[in-house]
């Protein structure tokens, strides 16, 4: 089976089009391997905000759980709950070299 790279490029990103752009490939049947994603201000509490809480069955609707969640386990993504927690969990899948850190993030 074939593999391929794609790399969402710095317009891409600043656009907002990363997720649009890999709901297209996902629509068209690619199954999206691994990602990389970049380093943002103040991203721990709005990304947590943004999932809801940790329980899919309590979490509002509007956040990530509470629409696609489905039980307290299978509640759709992991995000990290501090700084420290962060830097252990990306040094635990990447590499210095593999994570991209722009000069100036937007959020």
């Amino acid at each position: 089976m074939e593999k391929t790279l794609i790399i969402l490029k710095p317009d891409c990103m600043e656009r907002r089009l990363c997720g649009t752009v890999l709901a297209r490939f996902e629509a068209a049947g690619f199954d999206i391997q691994a990602s990389k994603m970049t380093r943002l201000e103040n991203v721990i509490s709005r990304v947590r905000e943004l999932l809801g809480p940790t329980n899919s069955k309590v979490a509002p609707k509007g956040t990530i759980r509470g629409d696609f969640g489905t039980e307290m386990m299978r509640n759709v993504c992991h995000a990290s709950d501090s700084p420290a927690a962060a830097e252990a969990e990306v040094r635990r899948f990447f590499r210095p070299d593999e994570v991209f850190a722009p000069e100036a993030s937007r959020v």
